[in-house]
């Protein structure tokens, strides 16, 4: 996947799932115990252009807007025909 943030100017990270957390780990490290946060935490390794650690956390009022997201069609087409590919051995030219 690819990540992209105003801060990083027009560079973009490609970085990959690296773990997922539940809520009952600890999900922010270094802020003390007031700063636990609940939620999925998304732990994400970029490769390029640097090799950063990313922490995304899903929290609980993110939960509808990705359910609807999910089910767009697009959305949907996109999820089926990569899991075709994946299971095909085809790669849809979406990246490695």
């Amino acid at each position: 996947m690819y990540i992209r943030s105003t801060g990083l100017g027009r560079t973009r990270l490609r970085a990959r799932i690296e773990r997922v957390a539940d809520e009952d780990e600890e999900i922010i490290k270094g802020y003390g115990s007031d700063n636990k946060i609940k939620g999925l935490k998304l732990a994400m390794k970029s490769s390029e252009p640097f090799e950063w650690d990313v922490e995304v956390i899903i929290e609980e009022e993110d939960v509808p807007r990705l359910i609807k997201v999910a089910l767009t069609r697009k959305t949907l087409g996109f999820l089926i025909r990569s899991l075709i590919s994946k299971l095909t051995g085809r790669n849809s030219g979406g990246g490695k």
